[in-house]
């Protein structure tokens, strides 16, 4: 018989025509070979028609099929070969089990394009209760290898099994329309019935009390307790519970469980009894009065049993004793004897209409009763030695129960307690002296004792309080040391008031806020003070710091430290993985091996995932048996949507886990989220793989490009920070993906509201439970953002565009490459940048890890987590292959301060010979060639006074001004603490005076060190705006002379020489000469480069300006003169301050002028 055409096609094959190609002609088409028309060969023979593609022709009526020896054959005219689609379900049957009435449940089919041309898809409901089906939106194409999630949503109508088919018409030839079964059951919802309910309890009144219930029926329970007729905010779970009781909770309680159909528990009543506690002493023959006291609810009726020792107390007269109440709330028994002595409780039961509903067994606490019929008498004391602000807590003991003690003649400062007889408090006054002033006067102390029967004889007791030693008492003054947590690396300066009381007074100067100091010393008698101090900061938002300092004996010298106790340091470790040996090995942790990891989650037992990003898998942790599994993915980049290893990623990234436990998984590389659940099934969870762009949409119809980490809020909605597009985005639990806030493709920086704002390749995101708001590491500005919820964007730490590693307040924070965050779940937040950066809510930032790399410097922590079982904080760590474990070790204690105690005063005033002006010069210690740091010569001056105030002023070498004023210690000490730039640099250090040569020398050398953090693009500060790196500067100089130039440079009497010379910087060195006349003379000739200049013969400060360049800019200089005897240096030195070119805007350097004879 003569073959079909269709017969024909199944064997033709196009030579050298690759799919997605067109190749015209005219082809004979036989069932053996093809050729074509014009005499071109086609070779090959392919069964399966699908990789033919599709083949769009048609067969010539004027040319029909003819036989021939070599068989049938066909002119057939081929107008395209193209490929073709192929579709494939996750499925062709739906069972949706159960599901009650009214309600729905929704599970999703997967629909995957196989072939290699886009599949175009369509989809209709059939069936017998097609009603009781839905779906979402199909997309209208699948390109070639996607897939596309459909959501089909069974909502039964009534009870019994209901059925339906969803029919999908593709452009598959062969599997078109494909039919998915679906099939479920409604069943009628049932009435909530309780299996428990909540039960009536009486505890005692500050105590918690909690109720419970469970109910059952379809479908799920809701519930809804109640106080009375009232639903109490909030108490929707099974479970209620009042932590701290009062006495306004005795209430009647129940809950009412509602599936639709609402039911009530029966009630519950809640009666509070008030403790009772402690020792009750009756005189013999008195009266014993004790009393229950029960908040009962309206309904219910409290019964009182009294019980003493445990056995029943009855009413009755025994002898002549009566006993009444027994049975109620007041138990009263008259003329009380030894007999009635013990343990009284009261044990309480509620009743209502007649029956016990709760009792405490246990009774209201027990209450000791003693009888009496004698005074105390207190016990001898020995005497006692005391110092000043030593803390005093001494017992008084006496006997026959005594209830009330009586003190007389107590130091200053001490206190007794009536009640307990405990004598506590600091001493503030030392005891008297004799008339010798060789001994103290011991204070004579009268103790008394009362109880019932009366008050019994005083006790003396002696206590001598002894002075503070005056080397402890007066003004220190010292420098703090810098600290990334408390002063925010820019130091600060103490200045601590001891009095003689023991009260502690003062400021703490901390990157240049002032804030007040206060505490008072602990001390006792041989031993030297310390004090735990409290400093209050300005603003108090910032929260309070701790100091604890010592003072050592005779020395004046104080020693101390601040401490931030928000920032805790940690210790790290690599506790997974070898940073030199990379690969995909599974196993016990000390064998494990990973592939630039970047992300991971943790789950409530302290396992959880490891996205592996450079081997395309997630692996497993199993934290208690400290062994790694990979979970999902296999080493071949892919998207392939299946369980375990049969599935495939590409580069996946960050991780967030739901509250079911289903892991997602940023899929960097295939640009989509993906969902894996507890078992390892893999789906796309959003986007399409392969298909890049900013597109919002359901499911497979949104577009991604290079997703890179995610997070959930409360509600489950997830936050994907999707660096490609600049963008952060949205995605519901039902996969509607929107974008939150960013522009797509515009990568800058800019605040705003959803569009408004820009971002530039968001890498990491987290949401803090506290501050209710996203925070997003926005890597290439370098800065962390906050978004809240409805997409507005802030700058939350940070600077934009500039780079630095600077701790201190979040707008004086610096970043290098910040490309993960995480949150604490209190509000405090970490930055995973080069180091681990916490931000605390109150506005404060600082490192608190080390480097693990100290040699290759590889370490970078690009995600992390809390673990919730050890309390460790997890990283991942790309570059070391490595996930890393670090542990809390305490607060930073760095900033550590030494201040010394100022001696002078009117009565003992600094030597005549060195009070008076000293002049000073700062030389820098950095290399002479980098100008990345002012290499001119700053200028000091200070003047010390007759008591010891030490006044600096002067100039930094980039021209800052300084001033502070603190004082000299008696070893000569001088501290200088400047805050700079607007608090967002310092200069300190501490120099010394010789008092032989009046020379100011160091005692460390070099005694200064200055820093500059990077200023924000938009300051206008020229001068260094990249800031510097902390540096160290060597001070030289002595005491100043005024008013006689020519005599302080001991020069030529008459006139004398003189030379100025400025270094080479942008502009060649040179000198100008000039002349001093005896005794403050200048005289400088006319130049080529305008330059004048003036010295102030009050100060030794020299200063003018010379002219450069062409237009020609005024360039100033200024110095100081010094007479540095140990150095035999007398002469000028100073900077000069010259834009790098004659743009008015040109950055400002500093170079290095002098002065000196000729």
């Amino acid at each position: 018989m003569k073959p079909s055409l269709a017969f024909l096609l199944l064997s033709l094959v196009v030579g050298n025509v690759s799919a997605g190609t067109r190749s015209g002609g005219v082809y004979a088409v036989t069932a053996d070979a093809v050729t074509n028309g014009g005499g071109q060969s086609a070779a090959g023979v392919y069964a399966n028609v699908a990789s033919l593609g599709e083949i769009v022709g048609s067969q010539s009526a004027a040319n029909p099929p003819v036989q021939s020896d070599a068989g049938w054959t066909s002119q057939v005219v081929v107008s395209a070969v193209v490929s073709a689609p192929e579709i494939q379900v996750s499925t062709t049957s739906m069972g949706f089990g159960n599901v009650a009435v009214g309600s729905n449940t929704s599970l999703n089919l997967i629909i995957s394009n196989l072939g290699t041309a886009d599949l175009t898809l369509s989809a209709m409901l059939g069936g017998t209760h097609s009603t009781n089906f839905s779906h979402n939106t199909v997309p209208a194409t699948v390109a070639a290898g996607g897939q596309a999630t459909v959501s089909v949503t069974f909502t039964p109508s009534a009870a019994g099994l209901r059925s339906a088919t969803l029919q999908i018409t593709s452009n598959d030839a062969n599997e078109s329309p494909l039919v998915v079964n679906l099939s479920g059951t409604g069943v009628l919802p049932a009435t909530p019935a309780f299996t428990s309910e909540p039960a009536s309890q009486l505890v005692l009144l500050g105590s918690p009390a909690t109720f419970s219930a469970t109910a059952i029926g379809q479908p799920v329970i809701t519930y809804q307790w109640q106080k009375g007729t009232a639903k109490i905010n909030g108490a929707t779970s099974n479970e209620l519970t009042i932590p701290v009781t009062k006495a306004a909770d005795a209430g009647v309680y129940k809950v009412v469980a509602n599936n639709g159909t609402a039911k009530s528990s029966g009630a519950a009543y809640l009666g509070l009894v008030t403790p009772n506690s402690g020792r009750v002493v009756v005189k013999t023959g008195g009266t014993l009065t004790l009393k229950c006291t029960v908040a009962a609810p309206a309904g219910a009726k409290p019964l009182y049993e009294w019980r003493r020792g445990g056995q029943l107390v009855a009413n009755g007269t025994v002898g002549t004793s009566v006993t009444t109440g027994a049975s109620a709330a007041s138990l009263s028994i008259t003329k009380v004897d030894d007999v009635h002595e013990g343990d009284y409780t009261c044990v309480v039961r509620l009743e209502v209409g007649g029956v016990v509903v709760a009792t405490m067994s246990n009774g209201n606490g027990d209450v000791n009763v003693q009888v009496v019929n004698a005074v105390p008498v207190v016990a001898v004391l020995p005497p006692a030695t005391v110092s000043v602000s030593e803390w005093i807590d001494i017992p008084i003991v006496a006997s026959n129960f005594p209830t009330g003690f009586i003190a007389t003649g107590l130091p200053p400062g001490l206190k007794l307690d009536p009640k307990t007889g405990h004598i506590t408090g600091r001493p503030t006054v030392a005891s008297k002296r004799n008339t010798q002033n060789t001994a103290y006067l011991p204070n004579l102390i009268t103790l008394k004792a009362s109880n019932p029967a009366g008050t019994g004889p005083g006790q003396e007791f002696s206590m001598t309080v002894e002075a503070l030693d005056p080397s402890y008492i007066g003004t220190f003054n010292g420098i703090v040391a810098r600290s990334g947590a408390s002063n925010f690396g820019l130091g600060g300066h103490v200045q601590i008031t001891v009095n003689p009381t023991g009260t502690v007074s003062g400021s703490a100067t901390l990157a240049g806020q002032k804030h007040s100091v206060a505490g008072v010393l602990d001390i006792s008698v041989g031993n030297e003070p310390t004090a735990d101090l409290v400093i209050k900061r300005t603003p108090p938002a910032l929260g309070d710091l701790l100091m604890d300092i010592n003072i050592n004996f005779g020395s004046g010298l104080m020693q101390g430290r601040i401490i931030e106790p928000r920032f805790e340091q940690v210790l790290g470790e690599i506790a997974i993985g070898d940073p030199e040996e990379p690969g995909l090995v599974d196993g016990d942790f000390g064998d494990v091996r990973f592939n630039g990891p970047k992300g991971i989650a943790i789950l409530p037992s302290g396992s959880g995932y490891i996205a592996d990003t450079g081997n395309h898998v997630i692996r497993f942790v199993e934290g208690d048996l400290g062994t790694v599994a990979t979970f999902a993915g296999n080493p071949t980049p892919g998207s392939t949507d299946a369980t375990g290893t049969a599935a495939s990623f590409n580069g996946p990234e960050g991780l967030a886990l739901d509250a079911q436990g289903n892991l997602y998984v940023a899929d960097t590389g295939n640009s989509v989220i993906r969902k894996i659940t507890p078992l390892g099934v893999v789906s796309t969870f959003a986007g399409t793989a392969g298909q890049l762009g900013s597109a919002n949409g359901t499911g497979a119809a949104a577009r991604f490009s290079a997703p890179c980490a995610l997070c959930f809020d409360p509600a489950w909605n997830l936050y994907v920070a999707d660096r490609g597009n600049h963008l952060i985005r949205k995605i519901t639990p039902a996969g509607v993906v929107t974008t939150l806030a960013g522009k797509a493709s515009v990568g800058a920086h800019k605040d705003g509201s959803g569009i408004n704002a820009v971002f530039h390749q968001p890498s990491g995101i987290t949401y803090d439970p506290v501050l209710k708001a996203l925070f997003v590491a926005d890597t290439v500005n370098r800065v962390v953002r906050k978004v809240t919820l409805t997409g507005a964007v802030t700058t939350y730490a940070g600077s934009p565009g500039v780079d630095g590693f600077s701790e201190g307040l979040f707008a004086n924070t610096r970043f290098i490459e910040p490309v993960g965050i995480t949150s604490l779940g209190d509000g405090r937040l970490v930055v995973l940048d080069i180091l681990l950066v916490q931000l605390n809510p109150n506005g404060t930032a600082c490192t608190v890890s080390a480097r693990l790399d100290e040699v290759n410097f590889q370490d970078h922590p690009v995600a992390a987590v809390l673990d919730p079982v050890e309390g460790t904080f997890i990283t991942v760590h790309d570059r070391l292959n490595a996930v890393c474990s670090y542990d809390a070790d305490a607060p930073a204690t760095d900033a550590i301060f030494e201040a010394r105690r100022n001696p002078w005063t009117a009565t003992n005033m600094v030597p005549g010979g060195e009070q008076g002006l000293y002049n000073a010069v700062m030389q820098t210690t950095v290399p002479g060639n980098d100008i990345d740091f002012p290499l001119g010569e700053g200028y000091l001056q200070v003047a010390i006074s007759k008591t010891g105030v030490a006044t600096w002023a002067g100039k930094a070498a980039d021209g800052s001004t300084i001033t502070f004023s603190t004082s000299m210690a008696e070893n000569r000490s001088i501290p200088l603490h400047a805050s700079l730039y607007k608090n967002t640099g310092s200069l300190q250090g501490e120099c010394f005076i010789n008092n032989t040569t009046f020379d100011i020398v160091s005692d460390i050398t070099p005694a200064f060190d200055w820093y500059k953090i990077p200023q924000p693009l938009a300051s206008t500060d020229r001068s260094y705006k990249s800031g510097f790196l902390l540096h160290s500067l060597e001070v030289t100089g002595g005491k100043y002379v005024p008013n006689n130039l020519h005599d302080y440079l001991e020069l030529p009497d008459g006139t004398a020489a003189m030379d100025l010379f400025f270094v080479e910087s942008q502009i060649n060195a040179f000198s100008q000469e000039f002349t001093m006349a005896e005794p403050n003379g200048v005289i400088v000739p006319a130049n080529a480069k305008s330059l004048t200049m003036k010295i102030d013969p009050k100060t030794g400060i020299f200063s003018g300006s010379f002219k450069d360049g062409s237009p020609a800019i005024t360039v100033p200089f200024a110095g100081i003169l010094i007479n540095y005897e140990a150095g035999n240096t007398r002469r000028g030195f100073g900077h000069y301050l010259i834009p790098e070119t004659t743009d008015p805007k040109s950055l400002i350097r500093s170079w290095r002028v002098g002065l000196d004879r000729d």
